[in-house]
């Protein structure tokens, strides 16, 4: 949030781009795939669910970087609420 060109920058990289960029996202996703494996989310749907993940928190800080929340109310409070609807939502693809 201190330095939003920099945030800006790092949207724009493609992984699939060169090596050095796909081993740089790597560590990252095989995070997120260690805990969908334990929930026995199949790889399918676990990369939709990043996919949806990362469209969220990009578009979340977009939108704060920007000043685009109009409403006063809090916007940890909404990022924390919008977390838990993200967070609760996997558990209809447990085990499939």
């Amino acid at each position: 949030m201190a330095n939003p060109g920099v945030f800006e920058a790092m949207l724009w990289y493609n992984k699939y781009e060169n090596e050095e960029l796909s081993k740089a996202t790597e560590g990252l996703y095989n995070f997120f795939f260690e805990q969908t494996d334990k929930l026995g989310i199949c790889r399918d749907t676990a990369n939709h669910l990043l996919r949806t993940y990362r469209a969220f928190l990009e578009g979340f800080i977009m939108l704060e970087i920007h000043h685009s929340f109009g409403n006063p109310i809090s916007i940890s409070e909404s990022f924390e609420v919008s977390m838990d609807v993200l967070l609760g939502g996997m558990e209809q693809y447990e085990n499939r």
